[in-house]
C-alpha cells in the first residue's frame, strides 16, 4: 500500500485513484508506534476517509469518520480540559469512553451539586450550566463518574473559562 505522509498529529494515504465497486468494502488496517507516553497521558484517535465520486460534483461530500478507538482502552476522557463553552466544539465539555451506566456529577469548589448527568451510551456531556439551565461563572469544578452497575469512579478537576 501507499506509505502515509506525515503533518503534524495526522498521517495522510494517497491511494492514488482506486475504485471500491457498489456494495464492495475497502479495509484499511494500521498499527502505530506510540513512543514517549506519559503514565497519565491518554490517546484518542479517529480515521476520516476523504473520497471522490461521480455524484458530488461542484460540492464537497461529507467526509467519513470512524468511531473513536482511546489507548490505554478503557480510560475515560474528558476534554477540553482548560474548558471554554464559547470555543468547545458543540459548546460542551466530553466525557467519552465511560462505562456503561454511569452519571457524571459537577461539583463547585466549595463541594455543591452543580449538575448530575447521565450517559448517553458511553459519553456525556456539559454545557457549563447548573441544574437549573443556568450559565456557571468560571472556575474551578470537579467531576465525579461513578458506574451504578459496576463500582467504577474517577475523580478530576475541570478549569472552566470564559471569553
Amino acid at each position: 500500500g501507499p506509505i502515509p505522509s506525515v503533518s503534524g498529529q495526522y498521517l495522510f494515504w494517497d491511494w492514488g485513484g482506486g475504485v471500491v465497486p457498489p456494495g464492495q468494502d475497502l479495509v484499511v488496517a494500521f498499527k502505530a508506534r506510540i513512543r514517549n507516553q506519559t503514565p497519565d497521558q491518554l490517546f484518542v484517535n479517529t480515521a476520516a476517509a476523504d473520497y471522490n465520486d461521480d455524484y458530488y460534483t461542484g460540492i464537497r461530500h461529507p467526509q467519513v469518520l470512524s468511531n473513536q478507538a482511546f489507548y490505554p482502552e478503557g480510560r475515560t476522557a474528558v476534554y477540553p480540559n482548560p474548558f471554554n463553552p464559547g470555543t468547545a466544539s458543540g459548546g460542551k465539555l466530553k466525557f467519552v469512553n465511560m462505562p456503561l451506566n454511569s452519571v457524571v456529577t459537577i461539583y463547585s469548589l466549595s463541594g455543591e451539586a452543580v449538575r448530575t448527568i447521565s450517559t448517553e451510551n458511553t459519553s456525556a456531556y456539559w454545557d457549563a450550566k447548573n441544574s437549573e439551565g443556568n450559565k456557571v461563572s468560571a472556575g474551578i469544578y470537579f467531576y465525579v463518574v461513578r458506574n451504578l452497575s459496576g463500582g467504577y469512579l474517577l475523580r478530576g478537576k475541570i478549569y472552566l473559562i470564559r471569553n
